[in-house]
């Protein structure tokens, strides 16, 4: 069965799920930033089997995708707001922080903190001799304004040039307005697949590895603190039982080996959007490296 199709059946599930009048939780999550983004179909799935596994401790739930697609930055909003979305994952931003209700768990085990230059074909060996951090800083890449990665870029100095939208970044890459778009590797598969269509000549370096500490996160609105919990309470019951490492693996695991990542010249950059004492915390729960 596709992915998509797994996880459309798991929500399906779970609407089914007998429900009395004030017995369950209520888990709205963003929606798919638009019809090519497929990056949140694990995501989906680990939310809802958190949610699934603490049954026994929890009760019942409904969970449903939020009505339609919104920015980022709006995504906050709404989720204080705690009506149209109450859940959403998102790498930390340093104006959230305190203000919704952090899940502490890195819910992909930080694989996008191994980022990868996504380039044309023609610049194909851009990056080949570059040795030194400041080299790779003097070329042109891609960034989203809402993205936490370009707060991060920013901060040591990359030359970005900024964006809205998701599938425009790939039509300013394709069209020399900038000469590298950086990519957690856990994504570049899956937009090479669906940009490749458009962008034939769409591809991507190997010879280069950007690390950041990246963590995605759970986000709940402040208004359902015992919703926070029970997501909290069903990663680490995944993690302890092994299902989380099997889902990763299944969406994940051909990545790590398909890029080579072992092979390339590593440069580490700084978080800058997080707290102190976040990464120590995770460290149990991340890919070791």
């Amino acid at each position: 069965m596709p992915k998509a199709a797994v996880y459309v059946a798991l929500l399906c599930a779970s609407l089914l799920l007998p429900l009395t009048a004030r017995a369950f939780d209520l888990a709205i999550i963003h929606a798919p930033l638009d019809e090519k983004d497929h990056h949140q179909e694990y995501i989906y799935e680990a939310l809802e089997r958190a949610l699934f596994v603490t049954k026994e401790s929890y009760g019942n739930y409904k969970m449903k995708l939020a009505r339609k697609a919104i920015p980022r930055d709006r995504q906050f909003t709404e989720l204080l707001e705690g009506k149209t979305l109450t859940v959403i994952t998102s790498a930390p931003k340093a104006n959230w922080t305190g203000k919704t209700l952090r899940v502490p768990f890195p819910i992909q085990k930080g694989i996008g903190s191994y980022r990868i230059f996504l380039i044309m074909e023609e610049n194909k060996d851009l990056l080949k001799h570059v040795t030194t951090l400041g080299q790779l800083k003097l070329f042109s890449t891609g960034a989203n304004v809402n993205w936490s990665t370009t707060k991060i870029l920013k901060d040591h100095g990359f030359n970005t040039v900024d964006s809205l939208g998701y599938k425009n970044l790939f039509n300013m890459l394709s069209h020399g307005r900038f000469q590298t778009f950086n990519r957690g590797v856990n994504e570049v598969a899956k937009e090479l697949e669906i940009f490749g269509k458009d962008f034939p000549s769409l591809t991507y370096d190997k010879h280069v590895l950007l690390y950041t500490y990246l963590p995605n996160y759970f986000y709940v609105t402040p208004k359902q603190p015992r919703l926070a919990q029970r997501i909290e309470f069903g990663l680490k019951k995944m993690h302890q039982n092994g299902e989380l490492d099997k889902l990763f693996n299944r969406y994940y695991g051909p990545h790590l080996a398909q890029f080579e990542l072992q092979n390339r010249r590593v440069f580490e950059i700084e978080n800058t959007n997080l707290e102190s004492g976040w990464y120590e915390h995770d460290k149990p729960y991340l890919l070791k490296h």
